[in-house]
């Protein structure tokens, strides 16, 4: 039996007062072999994303199965309230089951999904958000500066460039050649000696993209994963196109453009940590905190689904109903 009323009834309406949600997903199951210095390199990402997500973004981190380390880590996160919110699994699902359980609920207008091996830098949020924020046309964008992705997936972004709504053109980037050459060798690929090779910009009048990018970090819309993500589960562990189908396909399913910053501004780690990742993390930390006060990006309000034609079925098909099936 129910005693009393359940006072949240009377409290309101919620008001949203974050915009952008990140979601990590992270298996680690013990510390042998392949993942001996992943729970370092996990630290480095996380910490790195807590010191540089501004106030009004928020950090879901996902254990997927993980060892008693990773979980007791999450938790310790949770409750000293560095992070918004946890979620554990008892056995590894997937890792785009497991990201797109996560995201499913997203309030936030923006998604940024990443792996537990990047490490970002001061500035990186401002930067994607500004891109997102002024250009509707933009459906997502890495931190990640790389120059040879812009025909993964950029169908819609090419529809674009050809009708000519933006300048297309290739440049030589070399500040960008020290951020570039780390990220080839965190994947064992061999770094470039030729600072001047070129990159592909898109000018979009106040700012500069590359076109295309990775998905080891991405920020998206919400509303690519609420209309264009399968809505059915990948039933696999990982690859397989499930990040392709999940995340990269969508965006340009949606007729958005798929970039990534003009400057570097997050780092792939790998699963063996480098000193220069520490010299970042440094950097980060020693950056000043600004007082921060996050607005109300959205306030609840009654929602009206009871339309005029839905009042005119309902009243009918009621009358209808209960004239083959009276009530007893």
């Amino acid at each position: 039996m129910r005693v009393g009323m359940n006072p949240q009834k009377s409290e309101g309406f919620i008001s949203l007062t974050s915009k952008h949600r990140m979601i990590m997903v992270c298996y680690i199951p013990d510390f042998s072999d392949y993942y001996q210095a992943s729970f370092e390199v996990l630290q480095l990402c996380v910490e790195s994303a807590i010191k540089t997500f501004n106030a009004h973004g928020k950090i879901t981190l996902v254990n997927n199965g993980s060892c008693a380390a990773v979980r007791a880590y999450f938790n310790t996160l949770f409750e000293s309230g560095q992070i918004d919110s946890v979620i554990h699994h008892q056995e590894n699902m997937g890792k785009i089951d497991a990201m797109m359980h996560a995201a499913r609920g997203v309030r936030e207008e923006y998604i940024t999904f990443s792996d537990t091996d990047i490490l970002f830098k001061n500035g990186w949020q401002d930067a994607v958000e500004l891109l997102l924020d002024s250009y509707p046309d933009i459906g997502s964008v890495s931190p990640i500066s790389v120059r040879n992705t812009h025909s993964y997936v950029t169908v819609a972004t090419m529809r674009k460039l050809l009708r000519g709504k933006y300048r297309f053109y290739y440049e030589s980037l070399p500040q960008n050649m020290e951020d570039y050459n780390r990220f080839l060798l965190s994947i064992n690929w061999k770094p470039i000696e030729d600072v001047q090779v070129k990159w592909p910009v898109i000018d979009l009048g106040a700012h500069k993209v590359l076109m295309g990018s990775g998905h080891s970090v991405v920020t998206i819309r919400r509303s690519i994963v609420r209309d264009f993500v399968p809505k059915d589960p990948t039933l696999i562990l990982i690859g397989k196109h499930s990040v392709y189908n999940y995340i990269d396909l969508p965006v340009d399913l949606a007729g958005k453009m798929r970039v990534s910053t003009y400057a570097n501004w997050a780092y792939h780690m790998g699963n063996a940590p480098d000193a220069w990742m520490h010299d970042i993390q440094k950097d980060n930390l020693a950056a000043p905190q600004t007082p921060y006060t996050p607005p109300v990006f959205q306030q609840g309000k009654m929602i009206d689904y009871k339309t005029f034609w839905y009042k005119i079925q309902k009243e009918v098909f009621k009358k209808l109903f209960f004239l083959r099936y009276p009530n007893p």
